[in-house]
Order: structure tokens, then sequence, then C-alpha cells
């Protein structure tokens, strides 16, 4: 009589191996698909916080404009705010707390869009001399198109600043009027779309144009904060 003998026979391992198998690739995938699903959602944060960082940079600058004109150092005015689809947009600011390139309480800054980047742009100083240079800081990448749009005083959308007047046949524009409100426009390479609208100020509006010579002085406008800072 032959003796009973323990233990597993090849079929009963192969399907133990063959199970094995099957629990550790589907455990595999399930671990994969976890890491590719965090991978995407912190790519899709960070793409986020990088989105939002931009239009908060351009929120805080457009809601404290303020109507200061500027000396463009070729003994002409530059407006307070100013945008020309070629040149980019380009404004004074109020600023909180002294910078470098700050002074006396205001900052002029500025936006411009070049090779798929969306740049803001700070002047060392407000009136500038011929050779000054604005230092550009890049705050949105992978962006195909920016647009930008102007409320002016009559309620009508402009799509360049400051908008043109007409006066005695003579086109003129106002140097330190504001918008009432900005609307800004960005899409970005992938397709999606951001779209802010940023309430302005009536500011102050001097039509600097009409002046007399003797009026325009060194060809800048009174600045409104020169009386504040002296006292």
């Amino acid at each position: 009589m032959r003796k009973q003998q323990s233990g597993f026979t090849l079929i009963e391992l192969l399907i133990a191996m063959s199970v094995s198998a099957v629990i550790s690739v589907l455990a595999y995938q399930s671990i994969a698909a976890m890491v590719s699903t965090e991978q995407q959602v912190s790519a899709h944060q960070k793409t986020m916080q990088k989105q939002q960082r931009a239009l908060w940079w351009i929120e805080q600058d457009i809601v404290q404009m303020t109507p200061r004109a500027i000396n463009d150092g070729l003994n002409g005015v530059l407006p307070a705010m100013s945008f020309r689809s070629d040149m980019g947009l380009e404004f004074s600011r109020l600023a909180g707390f002294m910078t470098p390139n700050s002074r006396n309480g205001l900052l002029r800054v500025g936006y411009r869009f070049q090779d798929d980047t969306l740049y803001r742009l700070t002047w060392p100083v407000m009136d500038r001399a011929g050779d000054t240079e604005p230092t550009l800081m890049p705050i949105l990448k992978s962006v195909s198109q920016v647009g930008w749009r102007f409320l002016d005083q009559s309620n009508q959308w402009q799509s360049s600043w400051p908008p043109l007047q007409n006066a005695s046949n003579q086109t003129t524009f106002s140097v330190q009027v504001l918008p009432k409100a900005v609307e800004i426009q960005i899409q970005l390479v992938n397709g999606e779309k951001l779209k802010r609208l940023l309430r302005g100020t009536d500011g102050v509006i001097a039509d600097f144009s009409q002046a007399s010579e003797s009026q325009q002085g060194d060809g800048l406008p009174p600045n409104p904060f020169a009386e504040a800072a002296a006292k």
C-alpha cells in the first residue's frame, strides 16, 4: 500500500502563481493610476496657482491706478495710463510701501505680451530719463493671446487708451483720465481662457492738451500727491 504524499501538485502551484501574478498586476495598475492622478492634480494645482498669481498681480495694480502722467524722458509726456496693442499696457499706481522702484507712494507699472509669455514691467523711477529701462518679470507662460478693453467716461468700451477726443476739429486726448473699468482676456496655448473685469476709477480728468505753454511748464501735469508730500 502506497503512502499518501502531502504538498501541492504542479497544477496547484501553477494556479497559485497565476493568481498571484494577476493580483500583482492589478495592484501595480491601481498604484500607477493613483500616482498618475496625484501627479496630474499636483500639476493642475501648480498651473492654477500660477494663473491666480498672475491675475492677482493684474488686479492689485489696476485697482490702485492713479491719475499721474509722467515725463517720457524725451521732452514729452506719457498719460497716466496708455495702451496700444503693439506696445502693451502702462500706467501709474499707488504704492503702499517704499520699494526700490516706488517713490513718494507711486509706482509705474506695465504689462507686455511677448513670446508666449505675459510680463509685468516696473520702472525704477516715475519720470524717466532717456535711457530708463523697465525690469521685466514673467508672470504667466504658455499664453497665446492677451486682450484688453477699457470702459470710458461715456460707458463705451475702448480697445486703446487714452480715448481720442475731437475738440474744434482737433484730435486730442486727456493724459490724466483713467478708465471706469478694465477687462482682460488671456487665452492659453491649451485653449483655456481667463477673463477678469476689474473696477477702475473715475479719476481726475484734466485735459492737458488744452493747457497753454505757460501752464504746461516742464511738460508735466501737476502731481496730485506733491502737495500732500510737502506737508
